[in-house]
């Protein structure tokens, strides 16, 4: 809990969502983060392989991405291929979304 501790002291930002930097969740994990309340979190579609994979990689994981699921991509790492791949695959990825009545959206809009 030191770093929600650290971005609410420093930056006000009180962060609702919790995800091992493992990505290791399991009942004892859940159940851990409830009574510290906040909200388990993982992902269901690993992106970029944290920041590996190219951009055509990265498109075709970003393809995947369906009802229910949620993708880590790090964004952080500007010479990855993680914002060319993602760009290459979000307008397919939206016009399908479009066409099923899903849609894109934030955690804190999941969990409102």
């Amino acid at each position: 809990m030191g770093n929600q501790h650290y971005l609410a002291d420093t930056f006000g930002i009180h962060a609702r969502f919790f995800r091992s930097g493992t990505a290791h969740m399991d009942v004892l994990g859940a159940a851990m983060c409830r009574e510290l309340r906040v909200v388990p979190m993982n992902f269901t579609v690993n992106l970029d392989a944290g920041a590996t994979f190219p951009a055509s990689g990265v498109a075709a994981q970003t393809a995947l991405l369906g009802a229910h699921d949620v993708g880590i991509g790090h964004f952080n790492r500007p010479s990855s291929g993680t914002a060319a791949g993602v760009a290459k695959a979000l307008p397919r990825l939206l016009d399908s979304l479009e066409s099923s009545k899903l849609r894109l959206m934030k955690l804190s809009e999941a969990f409102a």
